[in-house]
């Protein structure tokens, strides 16, 4: 699960950031494509991204988003010594802004969308949508 940071609508790149020590990353490093699914309770669609993924821990995505963030509580998800998903011995108490400068294991993946599959679930019956190099097309549910 990732929290969708950017959208860039002229390139078709979606960005989230990640904690470069995250067991995705590893993913990532030997496989660098995915899907990102996404779903609007409100509008009943469903979309599937297919992406190619790049990661930046050091250069200019990482550097400039870092000075966006640091001084923001989000800023201690990527200060810990402790890696994601490691037990904890007591409960976080959720803690504050950290004023971090160093950039620590904040890293940016950018997602480059090759497929959409678009999906509208609806009482009178679901529709669904693809839309890759070969053009958009009508699918069967």
């Amino acid at each position: 699960m990732v929290i969708l940071r950017e959208i860039e609508e002229h390139n078709g790149r979606l960005r989230f950031y990640t904690d470069e020590r995250a067991r995705n990353v590893a993913q990532m490093r030997i496989a660098p494509t995915g899907c990102l699914v996404m779903w609007s309770p409100a509008l009943h669609w469903q979309v599937r991204c297919h992406v190619r993924l790049t990661l930046d821990v050091s250069g200019l995505a990482a550097t400039s988003r870092w000075a966006k963030i640091r001084f923001t509580p989000a800023a201690n998800d990527y200060l810990s010594n402790m890696p994601p998903g490691a037990p904890l011995q007591d409960v976080p108490d959720g803690g504050s802004g950290s004023g971090a400068v160093s950039r620590a294991h904040f890293a940016v993946v950018s997602a480059e969308v090759y497929r959409l599959d678009w999906l509208e679930l609806a009482p009178t019956g679901n529709r669904r949508a693809m839309f890759d190099a070969e053009g958009e097309r009508w699918v069967q549910p």
